[in-house]
């Protein structure tokens, strides 16, 4: 028969027990509020060094542009983005995150290449993007009203609609250029070597 743990040796396990939760429990805290600072500071960084995105008027028209079964419609898209794809560089591993709005750019023109050649491997990249604005469409709600006979209009001639308040997107844009400058110069001072293809060179 053993013997029964001492009240003493319970109370030595019992503090070396709550002293490594706490180093623990410490340790992922520190890590939790850099990882907040961090991107703090990206995200003021996209927005050009502060916290007040400016706004700007957005007509919203009808365009013949941006058609997939247009020959130009590649290069319109192309131009719809800044220099590396919205891709956006930050810390000092130069980690990799991508600016929503155009990863919701990326998605409209999926979706609407999809719909032009109709492949099925392309259904699970359309289920991700079609969840994506839908969580976009709540988490920004627009609430302009717009005229509910659009099907009727000749967009060809009649093109302006409603206008829209709007975040600076040509700023976030300038930002994102700018950063893919800068991390594309580090990569090249850092000797960092990537076969394949860099999207946006």
């Amino acid at each position: 028969m053993m013997p029964a743990p001492s009240k003493h040796k319970i109370g030595v396990v019992f503090r070396a027990v709550a002293a490594v939760f706490s180093i623990w429990y410490t340790y992922t805290l520190i890590c939790f509020v850099k990882n907040v600072q961090d991107n703090a500071r990206m995200v003021s960084a996209i927005k050009g060094g502060n916290d007040d995105t400016s706004l700007v008027r957005m007509v919203v028209e009808d365009t013949v542009h941006f058609r997939h079964s247009s020959p130009t419609a590649q290069m319109e898209w192309k131009y719809s983005y800044p220099r590396g794809l919205g891709s956006f560089r930050a810390g000092p591993d130069h980690l990799a995150y991508f600016i929503t709005t155009f990863h919701e750019l990326h998605c409209v023109e999926s979706l609407g290449k999809m719909l032009v050649t109709a492949r099925s491997q392309d259904w699970g990249h359309t289920q991700h993007c079609l969840n994506m604005l839908r969580q976009l469409a709540l988490c920004h709600p627009d609430l302009t009203l717009e005229p509910g006979d659009f099907m009727e209009r000749n967009f060809t001639k009649e093109r302006v609609g409603e206008e829209h308040i709007c975040n600076d997107w040509e700023g976030v844009s300038d930002a994102g250029t700018h950063n893919w400058v800068e991390w594309y110069e580090w990569r090249k001072y850092a000797g960092v070597v990537d076969n394949k293809k860099q999207n946006g060179l």
